[in-house]
């Protein structure tokens, strides 16, 4: 189980890309950009951006609960 909350921040890399873990749960504030690095899947997504627009996929998939988005 873990939690990632970005503030003001940039992550780039994949989270729990095996889906093993029993929950992920990710933050991201207006401020706050990720650029993945592979496949990440979490339980759960919070982000102030409701468009997305701090998420680049590069290429890969976010899932949160099982959906893509």
């Amino acid at each position: 189980t873990v939690s990632i909350n970005l503030k003001s921040s940039t992550y780039t890399g994949a989270i729990n890309t095996n889906n093993k873990a029993k929950k992920v749960t990710l933050t991201l504030d207006k401020n706050s950009k990720i650029k993945l690095t592979g496949d990440t899947y979490v339980t759960s997504l919070s982000n102030a951006d409701k468009t997305n627009g701090n998420i680049d996929l590069n290429g890969h998939k976010l899932y949160v609960n099982g959906k893509a988005i």
